[in-house]
């Protein structure tokens, strides 16, 4: 793999502030799930209501992150129940960028981010639930260090949660790994593990989590994007030999999907994709997890642009991707993005709804 100086501007990709963005028009055409959801057990700990049609609420939940004018409010909180974008109005956690989220049961687990206007340290480690009507802080004892740009995903009754950046902007990440039983942190120490990283894609998949990539640093202390892809069962972490596997990256938004996963984009080195900024270029590809190897997904149709450190989840039978950094500057100079995207399976379908603002790639995106 190739060792990358891409410390200072990758980190200022994931933090980048936001600005106002211009709205999106009118939606063209209803996505698949219609905002009529059907659940099953995916391993992600949501409860099996069978296959008739769901009447209570469901939604994605997306947490404001912050921005360079803010600092130290609330972030504000949209739900997205396959209909459209709305805001509710509750108090929240504090902005923050980049926080670790999960979804646990009915729970939205956040845990952690980088507060508003502290590149570079102010790393949070509080725990934060939404269940469906308000945000609850965890009275926790013991609990992971401060970080960002954690993996975090569900698997059996708990969340687990891999590595990130500590405070202070050290570019090494870190490679502990604790589990949320959706009271208290417990450390875990396993007989093998992935090497400390940040920004790693991580989802539920069956009855087990997968890892890819992320970014850690080198022998020479350079910036190194990484290919590998774990599982952790509850216990231990496996490294695979997939058949097939993505390129090195870092950013990609992945999240459950059938019995699988589902993988997007992310950032990777100069000159390795034609989507490019700053020295840093971004994937706009599409590739599903079974359990024993990476597929590159055949895309019918349109998909979204290349972008990294975007909101991912999934929404009864859809992955929905939201927002993200974008190798291109807006008329306001900002490369963030705030478009909605849902995944069928083979089809990609952009709602056209104006949505939320000021999130580009530091939302935390969680389907309950």
């Amino acid at each position: 793999m190739t060792s990358l100086d891409l410390a200072w501007t990758l980190l200022v990709l994931a933090t980048a502030a936001c600005g106002s963005r211009t709205d999106l028009g009118a939606p063209s055409e209803q996505p698949s799930d219609g905002g009529t959801q059907r659940f099953s057990d995916t391993g992600t700990g949501r409860r099996d209501t069978g296959t008739d049609a769901v009447a209570r609420e469901v939604a994605c939940l997306l947490l404001g992150a912050a921005t360079a004018e803010v600092d130290g409010g609330t972030g504000a909180t949209w739900l997205w129940t396959g209909a459209g974008w709305t805001e509710d109005a509750v108090a929240g956690p504090l902005t923050r960028e980049n926080p670790a989220v999960g979804v646990l049961g009915e729970d939205v687990v956040v845990f952690g981010g980088a507060s508003s206007g502290t590149f570079g340290g102010g790393n949070l480690n509080d725990t934060w639930v939404w269940r469906g009507a308000s945000w609850t802080q965890q009275p926790v004892g013991v609990a992971p260090s401060a970080r960002e740009n954690a993996a975090f995903a569900a698997q059996g009754n708990g969340l687990v949660l891999f590595g990130g950046q500590a405070a202070g902007g050290g570019a090494a990440g870190l490679g502990d790994t604790w589990v949320w039983d959706g009271a208290a942190w417990t450390q875990q120490f396993p007989s093998h593990s992935p090497s400390a990283r940040y920004a790693a894609a991580a989802a539920p998949a069956g009855s087990t989590v997968v890892l890819f990539g992320g970014l850690t640093a080198g022998p020479d202390a350079e910036m190194e994007l990484l290919a590998d892809t774990w599982q952790w069962d509850g216990t231990d972490w496996t490294e695979l030999s997939p058949a097939e596997s993505p390129p090195a990256r870092a950013g990609a938004m992945s999240a459950t999907f059938d019995t699988g996963a589902v993988l997007f984009g992310g950032v990777t080195g100069a000159g390795l994709t034609p989507d490019c900024l700053e020295g840093v270029c971004f994937y706009d590809d599409t590739w599903l997890w079974d359990g024993s190897t990476w597929t590159s997904a055949p895309v019918a149709g349109a998909s979204p642009s290349a972008r990294a450190f975007g909101s991912a989840g999934t929404l009864g039978t859809s992955f929905v991707l939201y927002g993200g950094e974008s190798p291109n500057q807006g008329a306001n100079g900002s490369p963030d993005l705030a478009d909605t995207w849902i995944w069928d399976g083979s089809t990609w379908t952009q709602w056209l709804e104006p949505g939320p603002s000021g999130f580009g790639g530091s939302g935390a995106l969680g389907c309950y």
